[in-house]
């Protein structure tokens, strides 16, 4: 009988469930960010991505949310950001409680890649899904921020400062931690 036998039994019961979305951040050839509105949500205004779906690695879940929502196939590039975020209500609409949203989305890590820059052909190509987002637009990072709620500017920031100095940035909730 060797060690691991002699260890009792695990617990059952179910493990822990944690969210997990990806995203990725594009830039035109003037230096300007992507921002998507999706068709949904409070703060509609944000990054080409999502949820990823039950053993789906994060790059695969950054290529399928892409060109699902901007028709656009492309390869995500390097990891700009990790950021944990805590559990939170939200404040749903009648329509998505009606489709049995929950009112409680459970804590997750959300990674954020570098989409590129996109030339002007990749811009001409973009085919938005209607069913997610109903339009685009590129601004400068500080017009961006505006847009944007507070986690999503604070994660816009991060993506961009990440990208020109070549590293991976880790936050939580948005912030750096303390």
């Amino acid at each position: 009988m060797n060690q691991i036998d002699e260890l009792e039994p695990l617990p059952r019961g179910p493990l822990p469930a944690k969210r997990e979305a990806h995203m990725a951040v594009f830039f035109d050839t003037d230096g300007r960010l992507l921002l998507v509105k999706a068709t949904y949500g409070v703060s509609p205004w944000g990054f080409p991505g999502g949820v990823a779906d039950s053993d789906e690695t994060p790059r695969a879940t950054v290529r399928r949310e892409v060109e699902e929502e901007i028709g656009l196939a492309k390869e995500p590039g390097a990891l700009l950001v990790v950021d944990w975020e805590p559990s939170h209500d939200r404040n749903l609409t009648e329509r998505q409680r009606a489709a049995g949203w929950s009112e409680r989305i459970l804590d997750g890590v959300i990674l954020i890649f570098d989409g590129g820059v996109l030339t002007p052909d990749d811009i001409a190509a973009i085919k938005l899904d209607p069913g997610e987002v109903e339009e685009y637009t590129f601004l400068p990072l500080d017009q961006a921020v505006e847009c944007l709620d507070s986690l999503h500017a604070r994660r816009a920031i991060a993506a961009a400062q990440a990208r020109e100095a070549g590293t991976v940035v880790y936050l939580e909730d948005g912030h750096p931690p303390a």
